[in-house]
């Protein structure tokens, strides 16, 4: 997502200032003004700002033009500066071979090699070795001084030389840790089977008209929604609901919220929602966790496992092939939404026109001509931009089931009824009649199929 400049500027600068540190420790390390400019170069989009330290948002926030370091088209140098290294080298007959490399802080990498004998035909000249044991490449080395002590009349293959070269250096390498390194044993983690089944059917709503054609569709067993939907919610769903946290939420708006009695449960969006639901006492066998709380493998399950937490949704990240590697019994997985690109403090309705507090819905039009949704909560004051293709998995119904998932999940953000009303009866077709359908509108499968690239 970041360009070639801003990237390799960056991590160019960062990786020279490890690497020093790694080799000569604290003691007299500095950062070189011009790099610290650099530095803030590459991260200038048209000025710095510390509003979001005193501030919501607003569009004196916002950079609407190309940043700094687009503009200024710095050239990237990623030059890596070698270590300086003096070599000695040791080649008498009846003698093992031995090279010596030494650094100016006293680091040292030896090697001896086989015993030299006598050259029957062509000898191995001084030049010989200094080319071969000064051909360093792309090591993090260079040499600064060598020293040849040799017989005349001696032979001593090149690959032996260069063997000898390559374990001094590593061993050089090695003498710059105080601790030798070590590869901790990798415990392996028992993974549950997946059976395939028939998972029950989650759904989750954002207003009245997507809830009010649920009534239509009693293979829903359970939903989702925004507090100010729950009574509603109680009124015409006889099944189990939960209540679908803010994505951001913040100490101003912690007063909002009230999870009432007759909830299944709630769905945590964020770990400052798993904090407020930990602070309130709320019980943990009764959180969802949502898909930005990520369970990406079985170590971050059992993690979650640890600490009570229970059930959760799988991210968009994972592909098919990833998910048969994964524990899914406890999962929900979605199979149709707008997948969220992003969630922002920042208010598009105030940065563009004013702030109307009406929960508007708006579309952008980015680079590619494609026209992205952009959803305002005004009620917790921040915006999610949503995908211009609509995410469905429905043809991916077999390699869907046979992951074992507990409920297959349907989110309704920016559809009408109607739209909301067609993809229950989709769902229904394929998932519960077996029948093959064609996907009326272009979608896109996320990554089920290809995984992140």
């Amino acid at each position: 997502m970041k360009q070639l400049e801003y990237a390799a500027g960056v991590v160019s600068v960062y990786r020279h200032y490890l690497d020093r540190y790694l080799y000569k420790g604290a003691k007299n390390y500095a950062v070189k003004d011009e790099d610290i400019t650099r530095l803030l170069n590459f991260g200038n989009r048209s000025g710095f700002t510390s509003l979001y330290l005193t501030k919501h948002n607003g569009p004196e926030m916002i950079t609407f033009e190309a940043p700094g370091h687009t503009k200024n088209q710095e050239k990237i140098d990623i030059d890596e500066e070698k270590i300086k290294v003096n070599c000695r080298v040791i080649a008498r007959l009846g003698k093992e071979f031995e090279i010596t490399f030494e650094d100016e802080v006293g680091h040292i990498g030896k090697s001896t090699s086989a015993i030299i004998e006598k050259a029957k035909s062509k000898a191995t000249s001084k030049e010989d070795i200094i080319k071969a044991v000064t051909g360093l490449g792309n090591t993090s080395f260079a040499i600064n001084k060598i020293n040849i002590d040799y017989d005349d009349d001696i032979f001593l293959p090149v690959s032996v030389i260069k063997n000898a070269r390559r374990q001094a250096l590593q061993i050089l390498s090695d003498s710059f840790y105080s601790n030798p390194k070590t590869i901790k044993p990798f415990k392996k983690l028992e993974e549950a089977v997946n059976s395939s089944n028939m998972p029950e059917c989650f759904v989750t709503v954002t207003d009245e008209a997507q809830l009010n054609v649920l009534r239509e569709f009693p293979f829903v067993k359970a939903i989702g929604v925004p507090q100010k939907l729950f009574e509603k919610a109680v009124s015409v769903f006889n099944g189990d609901i939960y209540i679908y946290l803010p994505t951001v939420l913040r100490d101003e708006y912690i007063n909002k919220i009230t999870i009432d009695e007759r909830a299944s449960g709630v769905i945590a969006t964020s770990f400052d929602c798993l904090g407020y639901l930990s602070d309130s006492g709320y019980p943990k066998d009764k959180i969802i966790l949502d898909h930005r709380l990520y369970t990406f493998n079985n170590r971050s399950i059992k993690g979650f496992f640890k600490a009570d937490y229970k059930r959760n949704c799988i991210p968009y990240e994972l592909s098919v092939k990833e998910l048969k590697h994964r524990n899914n019994n406890a999962s929900q997985m979605i199979v149709y939404s707008r997948i969220p690109m992003m969630v922002t403090a920042n208010c598009t309705m105030k940065n563009n026109a004013c702030c109307n507090k009406s929960n508007s819905t708006i579309t952008l039009v980015d680079r590619k001509n494609e026209n992205l949704i952009v959803k305002c909560n005004c009620d917790y004051c921040y915006n999610t931009i949503y995908n211009s293709k609509k995410y469905i998995g429905f043809d991916a119904k077999q390699d869907i089931l046979d992951l074992g998932v507990r409920e297959l999940r349907l989110d309704f953000t920016v559809e009408s009824a109607d739209e909301t009303k067609e993809i229950l009866e989709l769902y229904e077709k394929v998932f519960l009649k077996d029948e093959i359908v064609k996907i009326p509108f272009d979608f896109t499968r996320g990554h089920l199929k290809r995984g992140v690239e």
